[in-house]
This record gives C-alpha cells, structure tokens and sequence, in this order.
C-alpha cells in the first residue's frame, strides 16, 4: 500500500490509525518550511518507509497510478484557480481501486450565535 502523511498527521493521530504499516508513503508540499517540518517527524517516528519532497499539487512527480490512497486536506480552495489541474493531477496518481479524499475544513462557526441560539427563545430572545 502507498499513502500520503500529511506534517499535521502526528498532531491529529488518532488511536488505530497508523502510517507505519503502509508499505510506503510520500508527502509533497510545495513550502519548503512544511516539507522540512514534515521530514524532521517522519525522521524522529522512524518512519524509513516514508518520503518527503517539494511539489506542487498539481505536479507532484510522484508516478502515475502509483498510489492506493490520494489525500489533499484543507487546501483545494486556497489555489487561486487550479483546483480543476490539482484534482485532475491528483486523480492520476490513485491505481486500480484506490481513493482519492480531497476533505475540506469544516464551516466556521460564531460561537456566541450559537450560544444565542441555544437560549430559550432562540437568538432573537422571544419567547
């Protein structure tokens, strides 16, 4: 299996959730600050299975029908209009029964309107 490892993933682990067992994982990220934060933790985990480099999303040199598992997380819409070359890169690089998870940030919420919501009354204070 190859498989992506995002710098944030040591961060978010969550029990029963390992990137050690892949039998391989590649991380791109086109700031040089990330894939070097990224390196350092895959180096400290030991993670001899692991790869990281610079690259764009949309060019990440990484094969063709190479990959099981394809994730960007949280950025598609920061990319100032190449969201349709990214994905459509991102596509190519998934094989034969893989995925391709582009999971996006949930909403921001105001929290004082959800408190005012949770008032009796709801936010207007009517009763």
């Amino acid at each position: 299996m190859r498989g992506r490892v995002h710098p944030g993933d040591a961060a978010h682990h969550r029990p029963g959730v390992t990137f050690g067992t892949a039998r391989r994982g590649d991380k791109v990220d086109a700031d040089p600050h990330a894939a070097a934060a990224a390196s350092a933790l895959v180096t400290a985990a030991g993670l001899g299975n692991v790869t990281v480099r610079e690259g764009r999303a949309e060019e990440t040199g990484l094969e063709a029908g190479s990959l099981e598992v394809v994730m960007l997380r949280r950025v598609l819409a920061h990319n100032g209009g190449a969201e349709d070359a990214i994905v459509a890169h991102l596509a190519t690089l998934v094989g034969p029964g893989g995925c391709l998870y582009l999971p996006a940030p949930a909403p921001l919420v105001d929290p004082l309107a959800l408190a005012a919501a949770a008032r009796p009354g709801g936010p207007t204070g009517a009763t």
